[in-house]
């Protein structure tokens, strides 16, 4: 990780419990991703990337958007 992103990460990681931080995306994943989406052909707009942006961006067509925000707020810890 890039040393300026490192205070950042730290500071948001604080309020986050242990199991949410391991299925946060990883640098390799987006990589592939964007790699993947020029190179298959396919006229696809949105690549969502990793657990956590698959698990939010499902939620935006299962539930109404203020029970998706009171489910973010209670991932976190403080």
């Amino acid at each position: 990780m890039h040393t300026a992103y490192a205070r950042l990460t730290s500071k948001v990681n604080e309020g986050c419990r242990k199991e949410q931080i391991a299925n946060y995306i990883k640098f390799e994943d987006v990589a592939d991703t964007v790699f993947a989406a020029v190179a298959d052909g396919k006229d696809q707009l949105r690549y969502v990337v990793g657990k956590d942006a698959i698990g939010l961006y499902s939620d935006r067509f299962e539930i109404d958007p203020e029970a998706q925000a009171q489910k973010i707020r209670t991932s976190f810890i403080f």
